[in-house]
């Protein structure tokens, strides 16, 4: 019996225990459940199975379970069938929700109901099948933790694969040149025993902690392999030839199993540095963290402290060189500031009393004091490394069959060794014992399941690293899948195609009243919509409003009631609603919409016309999406003719105007079922909807939280034309991906019959233990290898 205790968080108490009582009948027969206190008691002979779907259906009675995710480093995974077997491992752990584990990054994320499944007893289970689970740090403060044990791990590996080289060139040489002087195998057997059981022995720990745990993988084919082809060796040599004196093949594979071994250890080595240089991307992430920042204490001294003790309201000092250590406002000074690892953009930008710093970024020739905001795992630099981190942690769809693939691809494997041997005892009665034993040694060898775990996480990790580069957050390796199949993108126009920031034009008044523009401005910063924002840049009148009832209309505007007193702040469509008649024009134009004031709900107060500049290289990007066969669409809230003219001026040829927030979602989903893959590109609270519905959302580095929660992109800085560089590297990415695949499966189609020397009675063709361990380690680095170009790969658009 499962049991769990579940900390849950009720409304009213009567409301709770009704929600309560409506679970334990539905789930009666497979769960029984308890309230004791703020937990709730679970018991089940299944719970584990049951939980995900019984945790949702207490959330839609109302009943809130807390969940946490964490990440750990695994240390001693051999191949993609390590990473199955802790997933497998840890998901049976009452209280986990979901766990995942990327071979390439050696990385573990946990989805847990929180206050169970303990970090530590996580640990102690891994431990147990001789794997090391390393917590990470989701703050993101510091310097990479990884990389100094990394380096130690790879040195080791180097060290290890030299030694058994060395100790290889002897034995081949034994093997090649002195197969018939009688100590020869003698000698063999003495320099062999060194490179399989002491330089080899990690495979032999993992495959008998695997065993133990009634679970095999690659460890286990090497360890088998290894221990047949020495023990057969050791026996046909102490035992003698047995009645084969006149055998054409003596079973003696000390040479090929110090080989095999050698090869492994090589190949191991190799991928391991290789796939250390496709994480390069989030090293330097976490390399912009300063060391070091200047704190100004309350007499005007400042001293130096470390980056992880900034507190929110500390203001700091940046000098020329320095980097910044936290978010937040210049309070005084100017300089200009490289944000190009930040944002992807190569031109500094320049920064003074007011404006927005970015923690990370590298200040180039000014000295400015600025109030931190925001410390921590709040900053923009510990989101982006948290981003890249998720995401290159996360399985691409097509990866589910591979995965599927290798929990099903060592058994087979022995299988078919088995198979192989006993069919050549059967065919080949005189050399068949021979034969067979090379051929279930060979088998074993040559199979490698870890070019098939590499193919997909090596070429996203180094697909996403390099679209963070370029100041591109994918969300997760399914957006980078989606990216290459949209043929449509549908641009919001305000803050998206323009600048965002309107500048009020035109001011026309329909009464002498102009005191009211104190109320406009209070009403204006109720509003985050640019316009709403300029109007209160141009009235900053500090009253506020009085209490009342303030309604936002997305799309439309707000309003504001108390008693008999209403203010309303909108669109012309806005107006016609509150009137029921068309808005009064006067011939004023610009490239963005107008936003109309009503004090009471018939007299018009006055009507406001902006300017909305359109970005720099709209036009140059809505020419490349043409080009490369995706058609460009603006969807805008806007009037007609503003719109229209928006359109024109960057090149676009189709367009809805005058739409509320359900209507861009409705024109998206009606692209959808015309067959068209829709992306959506949008910054605004407005846009949420339509980014929701889309097939892949693209929210600008600039907009809002909420645009940027529901995005599957996000594109930092303001500059467009990264769309173009995000959608050919989500193409080149999945390229690489099915490359690797075809090579990984190629591989290992053709070297399993190879080995089992099915060409060998008609061809006399036969892969040896020795050519099978050297194909088998370098099948892994080349798979690495060619995501490795993903990061060198020049763009053809930019």
């Amino acid at each position: 019996m499962q049991q769990l205790n579940v900390s849950w968080t009720k409304g009213t108490d009567e409301n709770a225990l009704v929600s309560l009582q409506n679970i334990r009948t539905k789930w009666s027969n497979r769960i029984v459940l308890k309230l004791s206190g703020d937990y709730l008691q679970l018991e089940s002979p299944k719970l584990q199975e049951y939980l995900d779907e019984l945790l949702n259906d207490l959330e839609t009675e109302g009943i809130s379970i807390s969940r946490e995710r964490r990440s750990f480093r695994v240390e001693g995974m051999s191949c993609a069938q390590c990473a199955l077997s802790i997933e497998r491992l840890i998901r049976s752990i009452p209280g986990v929700l979901d766990a995942r584990v990327n071979y390439a990054n050696a990385i573990l994320d946990v989805d847990s109901i929180r206050g169970t499944a303990e970090s530590g007893d996580l640990e102690k289970l891994a431990a147990d099948m001789d794997y090391r689970l390393v917590p990470i740090d989701e703050k993101g403060a510091g310097t990479d933790p990884d990389e100094s044990e990394s380096s130690v791990r790879i040195g080791n590996l180097r060290r290890r694969a030299t030694a058994a080289i060395v100790l290889c060139v002897p034995i081949v040489a034994l093997g090649m040149f002195a197969m018939h002087w009688k100590w020869t195998y003698w000698i063999l057997w003495g320099l062999s025993t060194p490179v399989i059981f002491f330089l080899g022995r990690d495979y032999f720990k993992r495959a008998i902690a695997l065993a133990r745990n009634r679970s095999i993988g690659m460890d286990t084919l090497v360890a088998i392999s290894s221990a047949v082809a020495y023990g057969t060796s050791v026996a046909y040599l102490i035992l003698g030839k047995q009645g084969n004196d006149h055998a054409d093949v003596e079973p003696v594979y000390f040479e090929s199993a110090s080989v095999v071994i050698a090869f492994l250890l090589l190949g191991k080595w190799l991928e391991e540095k290789t796939k250390a240089r496709t994480g390069s991307a989030l090293r330097a992430l976490m390399q912009l963290h300063p060391t070091s920042v200047l704190r100004e204490h309350g007499d005007g001294e400042f001293e130096a402290i470390d980056p992880v003790r900034i507190q929110e309201g500390d203001v700091l000092l940046a000098r020329p060189g320095d980097r910044i250590g936290a978010d937040g406002v210049v309070v005084s000074g100017a300089t200009t500031i490289d944000e190009q690892m930040m944002t992807g953009e190569s031109m500094p930008v320049f920064r003074q009393m007011g404006d927005w710093v970015t923690g990370g970024t590298v200040n180039l020739d000014g000295s400015i004091r600025y109030r931190a905001t925001r410390v921590g795992a709040s900053t923009q630099l510990a989101r982006m490394i948290q981003w890249v981190r998720h995401a290159q942690s996360t399985k691409a769809p097509v990866q589910r069959l591979t995965d599927r693939i290798a929990s099903v691809f060592v058994p087979a494997v022995m299988l078919l060794a088995a198979m192989a041997f006993v069919v050549w005892m059967l065919a080949d009665p005189h050399e068949g014992f021979a034969h067979g034993l090379l051929a279930f040694v060979t088998v074993l060898v040559v199979a490698c399941p870890c070019a098939l775990g590499l193919a997909t996480p090596t070429a996203l990790m180094a697909g996403i690293g390099k679209a963070a580069r370029h100041g591109i957050l994918v969300r997760d390796a399914e957006s980078l899948e989606r990216a290459r199949k949209a043929d449509v993108v549908v641009f919001d126009k305000t803050g998206t195609l323009t600048e965002g920031k309107p500048e009020l034009t035109n001011v026309r008044w329909f009464t002498g009243e102009e005191q009211i523009t104190r109320r406009l401005g209070a009403l204006a910063r109720q509003s985050e919509h640019p316009l709403a924002r300029s109007l209160a840049v141009s009235f900053p009148g500090k009253d506020a409003l009085q209490e009342g009832i303030l309604s936002n209309h997305p799309g439309l505007g707000i309003a504001w009631s108390s008693g008999q007193e209403h203010l309303y702040l909108g669109s012309e469509r806005f107006y016609r609603q509150i009137r029921g008649t068309q808005a009064p024009e006067d011939g004023e134009t610009g490239a963005a919409g107008s936003c109309v004031l009503y004090f009471g709900k018939t007299e018009l107060y006055a009507r406001f016309t902006f300017q909305d500049r359109l970005r720099p290289q709209i036009k140059e990007l809505v020419d490349q999406l043409k080009r490369s066969g995706i058609d460009p669409i603006m969807l805008t809230g806007d009037r007609e003719a503003e719109a229209q003219r928006t359109a024109m001026e960057a090149g676009l040829e189709t367009w809805h105007a005058g739409l509320r927030p359900e209507d861009k979602m409705h024109i998206i989903a009606g692209l959808q079922q015309q067959g068209k893959r829709v992306a959506m590109v949008g910054d605004g609270i407005n846009d949420g909807p339509a980014l929701h519905q889309a097939d892949l959302s693209i929210a600008m580095g600039l907009g809002t939280d909420l645009a940027k929660e529901t995005a599957n992109m996000i594109l930092l800085g303001s500059d467009l034309r990264k769309l173009p560089v995000a959608l050919e590297l989500s193409k080149m990415t999945m390229q690489t991906i099915r490359q690797n695949l075809f090579w990984a499966f190629i591989y290992n189609v053709v070297g399993i019959p190879l080995a089992a020397g099915v060409l060998y009675p008609g061809l006399g063709i036969w892969l040896t233990p020795m050519m099978a361990g050297a194909a088998m380690a370098f099948s892994s680095v080349s798979v690495v290898l060619n995501s490795l170009r993903l990061l060198y790969r020049p763009l053809s658009r930019r």
